[in-house]
C-alpha cells in the first residue's frame, strides 16, 4: 500500500502544487521562465516531500530503497503531467514534438532526475550522517538535471527542432543510472550476506528465516510460491529484516521499541 500512496502522491498532490505554482510564475514572467526557473525547483521539491514521507515511515533503509520510492513518486508525477501536456499540444498543433519529448522520453526522465535525491538520502542513512546535508546535495543534482532537460525543451520550442545532440546524452544518463542501480543492488546484497548471521544472533531470529529474508535470490524463489496474502506478509517481514540489518550496519543507538516491533513482525508466523 505504501508504494500506491507514493504513486498517488506524485500523481495528484505534487502535480497539483506544481501546476498552481508554475502557472502563477508563467503568468508573471512568461511560460519559458516557468519551465526553466520554476518547474525544476518546485517539482523536485514536491517529490522530495514524498520521499521524506517514505523515510519517516521507515520505508527507506538505504540508497536502493530511496531509488524505488523516488522513482514511484516521479512516475506518478509524470503520468498526470503528460496528460496535461498532451491536451495542450493537441490544441496548438505541437503534438508530434510533445510526443517525442513527453511520451517517449519524459516517463524515464522524471525518475532519472528524482532518483538522485533518494540515493543521497539513503547514503546518509547507511553512513550514519546528517540527513539534511545529503538531501540538499541530492536535491541540487536532481534540480540541475531537470533544469537542463527543461531548457532543452524550451530551445526546441523556440527553434522548432528537437536538439538531436541531447538524445545520446540522455541515453548515456539512462545507461549510467541503470548501471548504478544494478551496482547498488549488488552492494546491498553483498553487505547483507556479511551480516545475516549477526542479525539473526543479535535479535534472536532463526537462521532459516534470516537466510530467507537476507538473500535476494532465495527470497524471490520463496516468494513466487506464495499466494497474494502470503506475499504481503512476506514482504512486510522481509522489510522488517532489512530494517534490522540497516540498523545493525549503521552507527548509532538503536531504539528498543522499534527493534522489538521489527522482531515481532519477523517472528509473527
Amino acid at each position: 500500500m505504501a508504494k500506491i500512496y507514493a504513486f498517488l502522491y506524485g500523481a495528484f498532490v505534487a502535480t497539483s502544487v506544481a501546476i498552481i505554482v508554475n502557472g502563477a510564475v508563467g503568468g508573471l514572467l512568461g511560460e519559458s521562465a516557468a519551465v526553466v526557473l520554476s518547474a525544476p525547483f518546485v517539482e523536485e521539491s514536491m517529490k522530495l516531500l514524498g520521499i521524506l514521507w517514505a523515510y519517516r515511515k521507515k520505508l527507506i533503509n538505504g540508497p536502493l530503497d530511496g531509488v524505488v520510492y523516488a522513482a514511484i513518486i516521479a512516475l506518478g508525477f509524470a503520468s498526470v503531467e503528460n496528460i496535461v501536456y498532451f491536451s495542450v499540444a493537441a490544441s496548438d498543433g505541437t503534438l508530434s514534438l510533445t510526443f517525442i519529448s513527453r511520451g517517449v522520453l519524459s516517463p524515464f526522465a522524471h525518475p532519472l532526475f528524482t532518483m538522485w535525491t533518494g540515493v543521497f538520502l539513503g547514503k546518509a542513512l547507511v553512513l550514519g550522517r546528517r540527513i539534511s546535508n545529503f538531501v540538499i546535495m541530492g536535491l541540487a543534482l536532481s534540480i540541475c538535471l531537470h533544469l537542463t532537460w527543461n531548457l532543452t525543451a524550451v530551445l526546441a520550442g523556440v527553434s522548432g527542432v528537437f536538439p538531436l545532440f541531447f538524445i545520446p546524452l540522455f541515453i548515456a544518463l539512462f545507461a549510467f543510472s541503470i548501471y548504478y542501480i544494478y551496482k547498488l543492488r549488488k552492494d546491498e546484497e553483498t553487505e547483507m550476506i556479511k551480516i545475516v548471521s549477526n542479525v539473526a544472533d543479535e535479535f534472536g531470529i532463526s537462521h532459516e528465516k534470516a537466510n530467507t529474508y537476507g538473500y535476494f535470490r532465495h527470497a524471490l524463489e520463496v516468494r513466487k510460491h506464495l499466494n497474494r496474502k502470503q506475499k504481503r506478509i512476506f514482504d512486510q517481514q522481509r522489510a522488517a529484516f532489512s530494517r534490522l540489518a540497516s540498523m545493525t550496519a549503521t552507527p548509532g543507538t538503536k531504539l528498543q521499541d522499534e527493534v522489538d516491533q521489527l522482531v515481532a513482525t519477523i517472528n509473527s508466523l
